[in-house]
């Protein structure tokens, strides 16, 4: 697999199976080494470890290449205001539980939330922009130190002010789903390498649920929802600006 630096929901998707799970990457733009948190801490002192968005173009053996968005230098997405109930518009709000090592798809969330006490954490996004890769920030962010076997429900809300359709493609490694007013609009899930899926769904105007379920196995992880309108470039989701 080879990553080089510089984006539809229909109700169903397409996905494309890697073989692969290592990654080369080459980018425009100034790279980390992918040796962890050493070299992280190293790239932090240098000047051009900018926190700046930048694309990554993702090929595949046998695929056609696709671009995820990617933040290096920075816990992407994270922020705050998740607190209250309901949770503001513009925010998701991510619960995050420990799942077994023979887990090989999604787990039931609800049955999670019955038998552990709580959520080990939750954290609070506006997108989702979490990169296949090894550096800077190996594990989910707000995450602490953990790494592998968890699963995290993210649940949201956003606005749309110009109706119309819209492209998303969600990128995952392990599994995800992605839903709109609960509605299943990609099925990313499984046990695989950094895979993308995408599909497209009419929007009409005012405010809509988000929801992706997502879970990690071992391994890198990946977790990137980007939107589109036709004819337009992909760009992360973010939602708190309304579409």
């Amino acid at each position: 697999m080879t990553r080089s630096g510089r984006a539809r929901a229909r109700i169903g998707c397409c996905t494309a199976e890697p073989q692969v799970n290592d990654m080369l990457r080459t980018t425009s733009s100034p790279t980390l080494p992918l040796i962890g948190l050493t070299a992280c801490l190293a790239c932090f002192a240098q000047v051009g470890c900018a926190a700046e968005q930048a694309e990554e173009t993702i090929v595949l053996p046998g695929y056609p290449p696709f671009s995820v968005a990617v933040s290096p230098g920075v816990a992407p997405g994270l922020t705050d205001g998740c607190d209250g109930d309901p949770m503001p518009t513009g925010r998701m709000r991510g619960r995050a539980y420990y799942i077994p090592e023979e887990t090989r798809m999604l787990p039931d969330f609800d049955a999670l939330s019955r038998s552990q006490t709580s959520p080990f954490q939750t954290v609070c996004l506006d997108r989702l922009d979490v990169t296949p890769r090894r550096s800077v920030y190996p594990a989910f962010p707000g995450l602490q130190d953990r790494y592998r076997w968890f699963a995290v429900d993210i649940q949201g809300s956003f606005v749309v002010e110009n109706p119309g359709l819209y492209y998303f493609r969600l990128t995952s490694d392990d599994g995800s789903r992605f839903y709109v007013d609960d509605t299943l609009v990609i099925d990313n899930d499984g046990y695989h390498p950094p895979r993308m899926a995408k599909a497209a769904a009419q929007l009409t105007a005012g405010q809509h649920t988000i929801r992706v379920p997502y879970w990690q196995g071992p391994g890198p992880l990946a977790l990137v929802l980007e939107v589109a309108r036709p004819g337009e470039p992909y760009h992360v989701f973010q939602i708190d600006q309304p579409l």
